[in-house]
């Protein structure tokens, strides 16, 4: 029992030794040993220089947006135009105008079909078509005639007939109309959650309203996370 606690001292006095020597440091004037995190050298007052920090690693950059990103995003957009509703339209289209400013090289071009693009959605969720009254959606002329009773009876034209289109929506059936505000908000604020859904899904996250690729916003500058928010 006796050599079991020798040995238990022995071990803890080598430990403590260690530990002592890990916090001593040797003044480089008169060599005097000191504690570490001294200023001074208690020996003969030369000012003792702070451990150099240990180097923190080197943030990983980002990866840009690239021109393959924002052209991919182009093409996804313009190619909706044939299958969704204006309100996504413009969203899309907005988001890749963000997109192109934090792109590599500008694309006038294709800046210019993202303005056309919205241009032409804005006007399309504005002005709607609703079936003809006069019509009732047939785009055919009605004509009133007289039997051989003397009974009042109306007869369309026949599709395609000369002269035979409605005259109050000349042959198209529909007429415009103008889109309450109301509706205008209720469009937009469901295509926005439609959007959203779509985005998260694939990864992406909102910086300033605008959603870009995982991962980038670590490496964006505060000029273009500003120009991001303005968008």
């Amino acid at each position: 029992m006796k050599k079991i606690l020798t040995c238990l001292l022995v071990v803890a006095s080598i430990f403590a030794a260690e530990s002592l020597v890990a916090k001593l440091l040797q003044c480089p004037k008169c060599g005097y040993e000191y504690e570490e995190g001294q200023a001074v050298c208690p020996h003969c007052g030369k000012p003792l220089a702070s451990p150099a920090p240990a180097d923190a690693p080197a943030p990983v950059a980002a990866p840009p947006v690239t021109a393959e990103v924002v052209s991919q995003e182009i093409a996804d957009t313009l190619k909706s135009q044939n299958n969704e509703g204006p309100a996504m339209i413009i969203l899309r289209a907005r988001n890749t105008l963000a997109l192109l400013k934090l792109s590599p090289t500008a694309d006038t071009k294709r800046t210019a079909e993202l303005l056309a693009a919205i241009a032409a959605a804005e006007n399309k969720l504005r002005d709607t078509e609703k079936p003809c009254f006069a019509c009732r959606g047939t785009g055919q002329k009605t004509y009133s005639l007289v039997d051989m009773r003397g009974e009042m009876r109306q007869q369309q034209s026949a599709p395609g007939a000369t002269g035979g289109g409605c005259p109050v929506c000349d042959g198209r059936g529909k007429l415009h109309a103008h889109t309450s505000q109301n509706v205008i908000i209720a469009e937009m604020t469901s295509a926005s959650q439609n959007y959203e859904r779509q985005q998260q899904s694939r990864g992406w996250e909102n910086i300033g309203g605008i959603w870009i690729p995982q991962g980038i916003s670590a490496g964006l500058t505060l000029r273009q996370k500003a120009a991001l928010k303005s968008s």
